[in-house]
């Protein structure tokens, strides 16, 4: 019996009973019998000193009794079993469902706080859970965490000391890490992540509302494919092993799933976006005149409003530093006070441009060319909600008309962004800050309006170029019909080529055309060429004045023109001068020219017009317009002055050699 009782202290468990009895002195049978009855699942084990016949029936008795019991806790302890697992199933099917859920990965945060709540709910008592993301960035990795009574704002752990450990084990391929981290090394721990930046933020901020760090914890970190989740007990849970590795292999399934999806979300936007900027492109390879440009402009707006990137107006910044200006173009849809933009059926926009002088020093443009000049492809400038009336005001020329751009309509500020280019900025301005993905499309644009604005200026080159031909080509026919001259009379004919080739060059605004010419002696003759007439014989002049000057008053417009000295200039005549223009013309014997003047007043309700002079050597070339003239009048006009100075010279050169053959006729006479 000795050796039976050696044997059995060695076993678990019996064994400290037989060692504590030894010490305690207690004396061990030398004999013993044991009963054995057996039921379905082991048996009983009955132990006497002597012989029990009769009891036999009773230990089979007992053992029957037994099975039952022993039948019934099995029975129970499946069932228990069976409800914990649903419970597990049903705390990870939350959280499954939850990261079903999720469209970004900023909502891992929210997610956080979900395994918190369910892995507590289990009886599992945990300090924190986080999910610790691996990106792209090699020094370190991406967490959201959550202390079950709030979450923590993204932040990074550093690919070092506690960090790198679970890197490495988690790229060793194990599943489960169980890490202790006791009194004396905890303080030192929580020391070290409070100065980390993001986590140690968060960490001090819950320090200050009164939340104590853990004097000791148990870190279990569960790894899955795409990084590790880590529960922070403050005693050991061996029972939870195997649910934080379900949890974490639930959520390798739904995060595989939201990467596929975000993957197919990203193609799509980009597909989306893709097709934006090639109606940019289509719209830039449409323009074939520089004029087209606006309509380009408002296409660039519009495909930015369908990306969702609902902007208040977008505009154009282009200095020009040779002539010490900037533009501003701008474009918005009109009545969209806030509310998105509606952009089915034709939206009103408006579109407008406005050059203002270049000013380096003033701030807002010194600070936009230190961004340009630095490389920058996106500024971003905020404006405050105090800030907003002076912004406003600052651009009054150029959204003049514009009710909805008011400071009240902006009560929480605003934000203009400039995406630089080659030519200047497109830019926008927008409520809400852009997020990066919108910043990278709006220098998606930006590089395709550079693009565009490159094929505006080669247009608006070729056009200039072929503008010049044509005006060339017409200076030529001037030229030719002044040279083809062989009488004095001929001149009409070189006016009225003149005046074709004037209005075929389809100069805006054009409604008539005069030439002054110094006849010697004060006096002064007007040629207005929109009454030459066409005969059989040639040409008539209806409208041919000559005037003494100083016989009239100084404020006539004749006169203002004809003493001017500049070699190119703008003349005004307003309703005063008309009153007095028509008066003069039936002084001079021209009142049904008067007459027909008076009444196209009247009925074009006409209040101004705009002269443009060019000094001729012998007088003066008139283009009357009824608007500002354009930057090639100049041009023009001392082109065609100078093919009309060619006629008239020749004019001369014939009416001299004509008097003097007459002089020699009468001679011969």
């Amino acid at each position: 019996m000795k050796k039976h009782f050696d044997y059995l202290s060695t076993l678990p468990g019996i064994g400290d009973v037989i060692r504590k009895l030894r010490a305690n002195n207690y004396v061990f049978p030398e004999r013993m019998i044991y009963h054995f009855a057996f039921f379905n699942c082991g048996y009983l084990s009955f132990h006497t000193h002597e012989e029990v016949l009769e009891a036999h029936d009773i230990f089979k008795r007992f053992a029957k009794v037994f099975q039952q019991t022993y039948t019934r806790f099995l029975d129970l302890k499946k069932a228990e079993a069976q409800a914990r697992e649903a419970q597990i199933e049903a705390a990870l099917e939350r959280v499954r469902g939850r990261s079903m859920a999720m469209h970004k990965s900023e909502e891992l945060a929210d997610l956080s706080l979900e395994l918190v709540g369910q892995v507590q709910k289990l009886g599992i008592s945990t300090w924190f859970c986080a999910f610790n993301i691996y990106d792209d960035d090699e020094k370190g990795s991406l967490e959201w965490g959550s202390n079950g009574q709030g979450v923590f704002p993204k932040y990074r752990t550093p690919r070092e000391g506690i960090f790198l450990e679970y890197y490495e084990v988690g790229q060793s391929g194990e599943i489960l890490l169980i890490r202790e981290t006791d009194e004396k090394a905890c303080p030192a721990h929580y020391e070290y992540l409070c100065s980390l930046p993001g986590v140690g933020e968060q960490l001090l901020k819950m320090k200050a509302t009164g939340i104590s760090f853990p004097t000791s914890q148990i870190d279990h970190v569960a790894f899955f494919k795409y990084g590790y989740i880590i529960f922070i007990t403050f005693d050991p849970a061996p029972e939870a092993h195997n649910i934080f590795k379900r949890f974490a292999k639930v959520f390798e399934q739904t995060y595989t799933r939201f990467l596929d999806l975000k993957k197919a979300e990203a193609q799509a936007r980009e597909a989306q976006i893709e097709v934006a900027l090639e109606r940019t492109r289509t719209q830039s390879m449409l323009m074939q005149h520089s004029d087209e440009l606006d309509k380009t402009i408002q296409v660039f707006h519009e495909q930015l409003h369908l990306l969702g990137i609902a902007s208040e107006f977008s505009y154009l910044w282009l200095p020009d530093e040779d002539k010490s200006t900037h533009l501003f173009w701008a474009t918005w849809f009109e009545n969209q006070v806030n509310k998105k933009e509606k952009l089915e059926g034709s939206p009103n926009m408006k579109t407008k441009s406005v050059v203002y002088p270049l000013d380096k020093t003033e701030p807002s443009i010194a600070e936009c060319y230190v961004a340009w000049e630095s490389g920058e492809t996106i500024h971003v400038n905020p404006i405050t909600p105090e800030g907003v009336k002076d912004y406003f005001n600052t651009w009054e020329e150029l959204l003049r008309g514009a009710d909805q751009f008011k400071a009240e309509n902006y009560q929480d500020g605003v934000y203009y962004v400039d995406a630089y280019m080659k030519y200047g900025c497109f830019g926008i301005m927008i409520r809400t800050l852009l997020s990066e993905d919108e910043k990278n499309i709006l220098s998606r644009f930006t590089k395709e309006f550079e693009r565009a604005y490159t094929r505006f200026l080669d247009l608006q080159k070729a056009e200039a170029q072929a503008r010049e031909a044509q005006i060339n080509l017409s200076v030529e026919r001037v030229r030719a019909k002044a040279l083809a001259m062989h009488k004095s009379e001929e001149i009409l004919e070189v006016v009225g080529t003149l005046k074709d080739e004037v209005m075929a060059l389809d100069i805006p605004d054009v409604i008539a055309a005069t030439i002054f010419l110094d006849e010697g002696h004060d006096k002064v003759r007007m040629w207005e060429l929109s009454s030459l007439e066409k005969v059989n014989d040639g040409y008539q002049l209806p409208f041919d004045i000559t005037f003494n000057l100083k016989k009239r008053d100084p404020n006539l417009y004749v006169k203002r023109i004809w003493e001017n000295p500049e070699s190119y200039f703008l003349e005004m005549q307003n309703e005063k001068d008309f009153e007095r223009y028509v008066e003069w013309l039936r002084e001079n014997d021209k009142t049904s020219v008067g007459d027909k003047i008076e009444k196209y007043i009247e009925q074009t309700q006409l209040k101004q017009l705009h002269h443009v002079v060019k000094k001729l050597n012998n007088g003066k070339l008139v283009i009357d317009l009824l608007n500002l003239p354009s930057d090639e009048m100049e041009s023009i006009l001392t082109k065609i002055g100078a093919a009309f100075d060619l006629a008239y010279t020749r004019f001369i050169d014939l009416k001299k050699q004509k008097h003097k053959l007459g002089k020699l006729k009468l001679k011969q006479l």
